[in-house]
């Protein structure tokens, strides 16, 4: 099943984050019935902003067989949202409903959709799985609004967004204590603020303590991964980071942050061809991912698979600016022995991994 993106029918564009963010925590709710293989938001957002197509054609381009489309509009304190839920191949309606309520019900809204959708194709819930999709993630309306509005900055990958996002789930988080992912995305967002912005010995501490919080307050929550690169970088413990790699693949064995953390322990024991198809795997996971563009384009530079990496640009550019596609232009001609081209390129690239290629003082007698 993919979960395509609702669109925000409010007149007001401030109001696109509650479209996006019930979008993602449908996706995510439904990811966690086993019997059922959710596309990831990235997929989802491949179809963004694109012009319409037949349920069928849509289907096939993200291999789906069922379809969930909506809106979301907000009018003062009343919010209504329109779902529905599609065979891909005939385009028949199997199910689909109209919720009106207060934005202080956002919460059960998520939960009665995710609860009809997955009855609409399973036929019949198990009873633990009634119980994940009715799992409440916080009891605070408010905290969880700022949750929503944390993600939809988050998910820019700005500085200025990331910080924005991290006051925004410490204000959910003070509101309500035991709200594991406010904590999970305070460490989410110091875990990308890490090397471009900020010093890892200042970053990677507070990723550790949030992830920590997080999975403190709940066992469940998706924080394992992010505690693979502070074991790595500020203990030196490649034992621990496997460990703890590996308990995230089990638990998530299907996500992008999961694969993404064993690579890093791979890479750290130069295991690069496993490395590789790890990184490969996150792509495929979460194709348009930010994340799995930079990991993929990463192990390829590091591995001087140029043609490889020249290969894939085109497709990383439906997942990242095209100033860090520049960057990886700049590996490029470095590689290919370009290195005046390759410094133009590289000079203004924030990534800690590309500044690095402007450092190096030897290639085929170029001290450029």
């Amino acid at each position: 099943v993919a979960v395509l993106y609702f669109d925000n029918l409010s007149r007001d564009t401030a109001d696109a984050y509650l479209a996006d963010g019930l979008t993602e925590e449908l996706i995510t709710r439904l990811s966690e019935v086993r019997r059922l293989e959710v596309k990831s938001r990235f997929m989802s957002q491949r179809l963004r902003g694109q012009p319409a197509e037949e349920p069928a054609i849509l289907g096939r381009r993200v291999g789906a067989v069922f379809l969930v489309t909506g809106g979301v509009r907000r009018s003062g304190k009343r919010v209504r949202v329109n779902a529905e839920l599609m065979r891909a191949m005939t385009g028949v309606v199997v199910w689909s409903r109209q919720l009106d309520r207060t934005d202080s019900d956002v919460l059960d809204i998520e939960e009665q959709l995710a609860h009809e959708i997955a009855t609409g194709i399973t036929g019949e819930l198990l009873p633990n799985e009634q119980a994940t999709l009715t799992r409440r993630l916080t009891h605070d309306a408010v905290a969880y609004d700022l949750y929503l509005r944390g993600n939809f900055l988050a998910n820019k990958f700005t500085e200025p967004d990331l910080r924005a996002a991290i006051k925004l789930y410490e204000q959910a988080f003070a509101r309500d204590s035991t709200f594991a992912l406010a904590q999970n995305g305070i460490a989410s967002a110091w875990f990308f603020l890490a090397d471009d912005w900020v010093s890892p010995r200042d970053a990677y501490p507070r990723t550790r303590r949030a992830a920590e919080r997080a999975l403190a307050l709940d066992s469940s929550a998706p924080a394992s991964a992010q505690l693979v690169l502070p074991a790595l970088t500020l203990d030196y413990d490649v034992g621990r980071a496997e460990a703890v790699a590996e308990r995230a693949l089990v638990r998530e064995p299907r996500e992008a942050w999961s694969l993404f953390s064993m690579m890093l322990v791979r890479l750290a024991q130069a295991r690069r061809s496993d490395a590789a198809d790890l990184a490969l795997r996150a792509w495929d996971a979460d194709t348009v991912s930010f994340l799995s563009a930079l990991v993929v384009a990463a192990n390829l530079g590091m591995a001087g698979a140029f043609d490889d990496l020249a290969r894939f640009l085109p497709r990383a550019r439906l997942a990242v600016a095209e100033e860090v596609i520049h960057g990886w232009e700049g590996v490029l001609l470095y590689g290919r022995g370009d290195c005046a081209g390759a410094a133009e390129r590289l000079r203004e690239e924030h990534q800690v991994f590309l500044r690095a290629y402007r450092g190096l003082r030897r290639f085929k007698g170029d001290a450029s």
